[in-house]
């Protein structure tokens, strides 16, 4: 995530929590496309408390995430995977109100040992951004892990296979990325994935060529906001969570798009 994304998103959770407002009008513009859906996609990386001496800007506690995901819940919201969403905005399909996407970039071991009980316990779905050259790696998923998660009817997702910033490399080293992703995804777990998160948010015109030409529907940058249409296929905002947002904060920041 780039530096200036991940300020706005901060400050504009920092103010709603500060505030305990519903909405995020005063705090940060989101990106409101016309046409199209609103359906907010929560963004997560580790689901762990962060080490002594960390920032919590990577980590959410495995406690707060469950009481994030069992708030939601009680307050009427609902997940569906990006790979459902993808499907419906290329259908120029509605969306049901109060659904959401609960994403977790990077594949981290925590994503099997916590992120994904909790989600299981709550009867929740959520998409997992892998980085294929990472897996089984010290550190991350494995493969194993991940076709289990596909089976429970999580979603396993691109994340490119070593998560470069992808508008610093040719157009040829960013379809090897994209591609080489789609290809061992499809291989691994038998599903070829629809939705692409760019690492850091980072992309151009070359690399959203290279999202549709590896037969991607849509991707996410590192905006805050949420808007998927059609029209705007390549770049979608998402919502950054880390471990300095309280479940009331992130049920404030997703009240917009209800």
């Amino acid at each position: 995530m780039t530096v200036r994304g991940r300020t706005v998103a901060l400050l504009a959770l920092a103010v709603v929590g500060a505030l305990g407002m519903v909405g995020l009008a005063g705090a940060a513009a989101p990106v409101r496309a016309s046409g199209g859906v609103h359906v907010p996609v929560l963004m997560y990386h580790h689901i762990a408390c962060p080490p002594k001496g960390a920032s919590d800007d990577l980590w959410t506690c495995p406690s707060t995430f469950r009481a994030t995901l069992r708030l939601l819940k009680d307050k009427g919201w609902r997940a569906m995977t990006a790979d459902r969403l993808a499907q419906r905005v290329a259908a120029h399909r509605s969306v049901p109100p109060q659904r959401l996407v609960i994403s977790v970039d990077d594949a981290y071991d925590d994503a099997y040992l916590a992120a994904y009980p909790i989600l299981r316990d709550l009867r929740l779905t959520a998409t997992f951004y892998v980085i294929t050259g990472a897996v089984g790696l010290a550190g991350q998923v494995t493969w194993d892990q991940l076709r289990e998660m596909r089976a429970a009817g999580m979603d396993v997702a691109n994340h490119t296979v070593t998560h470069p910033h992808l508008d610093e490399v040719t157009p040829e080293e960013q379809e090897a990325e994209i591609v080489g992703a789609q290809d061992t995804i499809d291989v691994e777990v038998g599903h070829r994935p629809r939705t692409l998160a760019y690492p850091f948010g980072d992309n151009d015109r070359s690399t959203r060529r290279a999202a549709r030409n590896a037969g991607l529907t849509l991707a996410f940058t590192d905006d805050w906001g949420a808007s998927e249409s059609a029209s705007r296929p390549f770049l979608c905002p998402r919502l950054y969570i880390d471990g300095s947002n309280t479940p009331k904060a992130v049920l404030a920041a997703v009240a917009p798009f209800a």
